[in-house]
């Protein structure tokens, strides 16, 4: 069997596109776990600049991974009109400012929304830049009916995350506990570490230690390490 040039080309091209779409989706994941942590900040509306802000760290890596350039400018503006008026998302956040109760029932509700909605950004950017797409050719109006479509997926994506995060955090505390193995072990990884900051953050809020604004820079620095 004779192996024909355009033979070879069309198998390395696949494998090159087959990788970049793993390491994208895995992109994807990560930012998706970030946007849950940033989307328990429990401030009205700022929560809702705290996911923006993981979803344009997150359109910055994908176009990394595509070699598509990046202008920050450009990159906010199409996630403004992408994602913008998000309702479920706002009415999430302006719920918090109920005491209590509020942040209860808005921050799972955000949390989950966060990550969704950050999942249909990256399949949307993921599907427009494998059809060597760029940030100047977005068609907003096209890929906006694609991430309503992929928000819904989004929705189910952000609760198993959410779940197999508790099932971490609660192996890991078994782990560490001396009176349950006899010794302290410490295994962790770079996305659970941002998340459990933000919330430890957040409870020393709560018991006075700091202050909002000192909890929103100590968030907003953990999040520009993404």
């Amino acid at each position: 069997m004779k192996i024909q040039l355009k033979d070879i080309l069309d198998y390395v091209t696949d494998s090159f596109a087959a990788k970049a779409r793993d390491t994208a989706n895995d992109a994807v994941t990560r930012h998706v776990i970030y946007s849950m942590g940033a989307g328990l900040v429990p401030l009205p509306l700022i929560d809702v600049a705290a996911v923006s802000t993981v979803q344009l760290s997150l359109i910055r890596r994908l176009c990394e991974i595509y070699n598509v350039e990046y202008s920050e400018s450009v990159g906010k503006s199409l996630l403004a009109a992408l994602v913008g008026g998000t309702a479920a998302r706002v009415g999430a956040s302006l719920i918090k400012g109920i005491p209590v109760v509020g942040f209860l029932v808005g921050g799972v509700s955000l949390s989950i929304m966060a990550g969704a909605s950050t999942y249909a950004v990256g399949q949307v950017f993921i599907s427009h830049l494998e059809a060597e797409g760029s940030l100047d050719n977005f068609n907003i109006d096209a890929w906006r009916r694609a991430y309503e479509q992929q928000l819904e997926r989004g929705k189910e994506i952000a609760a198993r995350l959410q779940k197999q995060q508790n099932q971490k955090k609660s192996a890991s505390k078994a782990a560490n506990d001396p009176a349950a193995t006899g010794t302290k072990t410490s295994v962790s990884h770079p996305v659970d570490d941002l998340f459990d900051k933000i919330e430890r953050l957040n409870e020393l809020r709560e018991r006075g230690i700091l202050t909002d604004e000192e909890f929103q820079a100590k968030k907003s620095s953990l999040l520009q390490q993404i």
